[in-house]
């Protein structure tokens, strides 16, 4: 079954919900804060793409949170992790998922 667009967003908030799930720096970080790769076992963080990795099916949720990123903040969505911090991450993902509810009520 193909997830929507609403459940994938859902997934890579999920990911980095909190300050312990999420990093900066690396797309993912092990327990011992050493960055490993997204999909790795190993990892217990990410940041905004390495969730975006993590979830796959994400490419097209990618560009979403892209443009919102340059469109809010004209940064890059790494830049907003690394520079602006979970907080604006978070606010980030919610302004993309208003976006798509928007898109789902106007048919």
């Amino acid at each position: 079954m193909q997830l929507s667009q609403l459940e994938i967003l859902d997934q890579i908030r999920a990911l980095i919900s909190t300050p312990e799930t999420w990093c900066r720096g690396a797309a993912a970080r092990s327990a011992r804060g050493k960055p490993v790769y997204p999909t790795s076992d190993l990892a217990v963080r990410w940041c905004v793409e390495g969730a975006c990795y993590r979830i796959g099916q994400s490419s097209p949720m990618w560009l979403r949170i892209e443009a919102k990123a340059g469109e809010q903040h004209s940064l890059s969505p790494s830049e907003v992790n690394d520079s602006l911090g979970h907080a604006a991450v978070l606010e980030l993902l919610e302004s993309v998922r208003a976006d798509l509810e928007a898109e789902a009520r106007n048919g």
